[in-house]
């Protein structure tokens, strides 16, 4: 019966990459090439180095986990007595991931097994990215950071466990989802950053919302096409359209070249995306670098495809 309807969705071009994937999920004898069909060769990209298509086009007929970063160190010994199955990361990838770092089934409930202070709900990619900055930038107390895209801001969360004592100003378009941040480091006990709404893709009116002083590290996780996320959210890869990487790659560059004169002498910019094609990674980085006289400090595209995880790119530019 589901090859009868899957063949009849390849036949009719419906598109539907949603039930073409969850047709997959579901029966896993089918055949793995079907899921290089959901994205048609002629609009895929060049993947950035580190990541192999076959790996990404399978990744999409695996559940997505759930990932925690655990603040306490009695997390796992409560998830036991909960019955609640998990893995820790760093035996699956041989120490590339923090022991901090537990994988759960996809949306596991642990409003009632943990206090909310003792985790945080991130995924596997966003947590690497942050140890790769951190071991690459030599952070210090007192250091200046500005989070130029924060969203919610898990990075900065995490930046500010790990290294106590850092002053980061955290900036969004969204003045709600600042409010949203806020709430989260009381929520973990932290001290609340400094917060602006700002449009960073648009230099007016930068100076005036952004506090006098250069930074030691710009942090600028950019809109992007999320196509490293896109086994999480099957239709957005029905959607993507090739042409739609050239208005991302110029947003992207805007934001790059806003924020790096913030940058103070051996300041490290850390571009960050969650996708897997090299017009939005390698190739922007190089066009930063060159256009702002920066050195390319280090670059890692962490891939997730075979951990249930998103996947993602970052490099660091240094003034």
């Amino acid at each position: 019966v589901f090859e009868v309807i899957f063949n009849a969705i390849q036949y009719s071009r419906s598109g539907n990459s949603f039930l073409e994937t969850m047709l997959l999920r579901h029966d896993d004898s089918l055949p793995l090439k079907a899921a290089a069909a959901i994205v048609p060769e002629e609009q895929m990209p060049e993947l950035s180095g580190g990541i192999a298509l076959k790996d990404w086009h399978d990744s999409f007929l695996a559940q997505p986990r759930m990932f925690i970063r655990t603040r306490k160190p009695g997390v796992p010994a409560r998830l036991q007595v909960a019955g609640i199955s998990y893995s820790k990361c760093a035996e699956e990838d041989g120490g590339l991931s923090s022991p901090t770092c537990l994988a759960l089934p996809n949306g596991t409930n642990l409003e009632n097994v943990l206090p909310a202070s003792d985790y945080v709900v991130q995924d596997r990619a966003s947590q690497q990215t942050v140890h790769f900055l951190l071991e690459n930038c030599d952070p210090k107390p007192g250091m200046r950071i500005w989070d130029a895209c924060a969203g919610a801001g898990g990075k900065s969360l995490m930046i500010t466990d790990l290294v106590p004592g850092v002053r980061i100003l955290a900036t969004d378009i969204r003045t709600s989802i600042l409010g949203n941040l806020t709430w989260r480091f009381r929520r973990y006990r932290l001290p609340v950053p400094k917060t602006a709404v700002a449009d960073v893709s648009e230099p007016a009116g930068l100076q005036k919302a952004i506090p006098p002083g250069p930074f030691d590290l710009v942090v600028c996780d950019v809109p992007c096409s999320g196509s490293g996320t896109w086994a999480r959210t099957p239709e957005q890869y029905h959607f993507f359209r090739r042409e739609s990487l050239e208005t991302m790659r110029e947003r992207q560059l805007k934001i790059t070249s806003n924020v790096a004169p913030f940058l103070k002498p051996g300041g490290m910019l850390a571009y960050i995306t969650c996708s897997v094609f090299k017009e939005e990674n390698e190739a922007v980085m190089r066009e930063i670098a060159a256009g702002h006289g920066l050195e390319i400090a280090a670059m890692k595209l962490i891939d997730g495809t075979k951990s249930g995880a998103d996947s993602m790119f970052i490099a660091l530019l240094r003034k």
